[in-house]
Parts: structure tokens; sequence; C-alpha cells
């Protein structure tokens, strides 16, 4: 692409979970993920970026980060289905545009980002730029560039219609940190049978002040977090040990194995069913 940009089209099956590790250049990277997400490490704090599980499938996400910095970053894929245009601008992407000051109002430091639902016009042209029409590579290409600008438009018109007051504010460093350590917690079978109350005190905060920040970390509230590693447990005891349904239901924390089979559907696209014994 022109002016440095670097385009990066994601459609695929990961079988198991993957790691892979790169570093990353000072500038911004945009992010559309359609299905599937990816667990991002890098200054010592891990996030999970990209579509959001809900009860009825999957609400694709937008997300605009900036390292004004090197920086090394690892990139874990959960196994599942992933499909996303990454766009990667360099520093003076924006200037050179026209647009001097614009990213740095909206991300003024190292590692912040700004999310947002992909609207029905973003979803239709990451569609078309990951199914591309059959044609000469030069005109592909400019194909690609047409639409990977008029999504970075819209994305830049949505950000830029927020008010300032309606923004999550940016997490301190010493509160990112803390929610890494929270979120080593919860990684652990002890963390995950703890009551939120006892987690905030032992962090010396209170639940929502713990709520809050999570999510502003992670994108995710604790809840939601520990949900989706149940979730990862019993898959895990499904494709390893080769349990029951009903075993892993009681694994994720379902009564209803029903319940269960659904969500496991929804989170890893498959049913829990297929899942039992492979490996």
């Amino acid at each position: 692409m022109r002016g440095g940009a670097i385009l990066n089209l994601v459609d695929i099956i990961d079988i198991r979970d993957y790691t892979s590790s790169m570093t990353v250049q000072p500038g911004f990277a945009v992010l559309l993920c359609l299905t599937g997400s990816i667990k991002v490490s890098a200054g010592g704090v891990t996030t999970e970026i990209g579509a959001i599980p809900t009860s009825g499938g999957e609400t694709a996400q937008g997300i605009f980060s900036r390292f004004t910095r090197t920086e090394r970053i690892s990139r874990t894929t959960g196994g599942r289905g992933l499909r996303c245009v990454e766009i990667l601008l360099p520093p003076d992407w924006f200037e050179n545009a026209g647009l001097d000051g614009l990213a740095h109002d909206l991300l003024h430091t190292h590692l912040m980002h700004e999310r947002w639902p992909l609207t029905p016009r973003q979803i239709r042209l990451a569609e078309q730029m990951l199914r591309p029409p059959q044609c000469a590579d030069a005109l592909r290409d400019l194909y690609l560039e047409s639409h990977a600008g008029e999504a970075l438009a819209e994305m830049l018109r949505i950000l830029c219609d927020v008010p300032r007051t309606e923004r999550k504010p940016l997490l301190k460093l010493r509160d990112r940190q803390r929610m890494g350590v929270v979120k080593a917690l919860l990684d652990t079978d002890e963390g995950k049978k703890l009551p939120l109350p006892r987690i905030a005190a032992l962090h010396g905060t209170n639940v929502n002040a713990l709520q809050r920040q999570f999510q502003s970390a992670f994108g995710v509230t604790v809840f939601q977090y520990i949900r989706e590693q149940r979730l990862a447990s019993a898959r895990e005891a499904l494709e390893e040990a080769g349990v029951s349904v009903a075993q892993a239901a009681h694994i994720a924390g379902y009564a209803s194995p029903a319940s269960f089979a659904t969500a496991f559907r929804n989170r890893f696209g498959r049913p829990p069913k297929e899942m039992r014994g492979n490996t």
C-alpha cells in the first residue's frame, strides 16, 4: 500500500493453540476482526483482541492501537477460526495524509488502543478484502488498497464522533501491571474459585474498580474472562482426557449440558461431542 502501509489478510483455522513472536516497529495497527480472537502480549500485559463472543455467536470488533517505540510482542491463537484484516501504518502516515494531530488526539501513549463494534459497512469491506475478485495483480492491489482506505476512513469517522468524555480512560502503568497480576491469578485453578470481592481486596481495590480496570486492560470483564478460561479447560479435558460432555459441562461451571454445548459451539465453532477424544 502507498505511504508505507502494510495490509495483512488472515483467514485460517488453527487446529491447536499456536504462539508466534514478532517485533513491531513504531506506528499504528488497525485490526478488523470478523470471527475469532488472539491473545497479544506486549509490555508485560496480555490482552485478548478480536470478535466478542455473545449468546448469539460473535460480534465483529475493530481495534486501533499505537506503538510509540519498537516492541516485541507474542500472539496466541485459540485453536479456532480467525478471520480478520490487519492494516499497519507507519508513524508519519497520518501527517502525510493531511491528518496531522488526529492520531495523537485519539491515541497519545504507547500501547494505548481504542475498540469499537464494526459497522455493517466495515464488515462488508473486510469480507470483500478477504475474498477479492479474480483479476490481474495490479488491479487486485488497487482493489484492496481502496477498500482498506475506505475502512480506515470509516474508523476515523466513528472514533472522532465519540466525545472525549465518553472514551474509556487510559489505565495508568501501575493499574495495567496490577490487572496483569489479577489475570495471572485468574489463570490458576485457585483464582477461578475466588469471589470477586476477595480478588479485589487482595489487590487493594474494590469490585467496581476491578471490573472497570480489567475490562479496560483486556476488553472483557472478570466474569467473561473466567467463563472463557473454564470453557478452554473443558475443551482441553474433552480433547486430552476424553471426558463426557456432561463432565466437561461441570468443569466449565454449567449445570445444563445443553447450555454448555451451546456456549461451547459459540466459542469454538464446533459442538463439544466433536472435540471429544481428538488429539
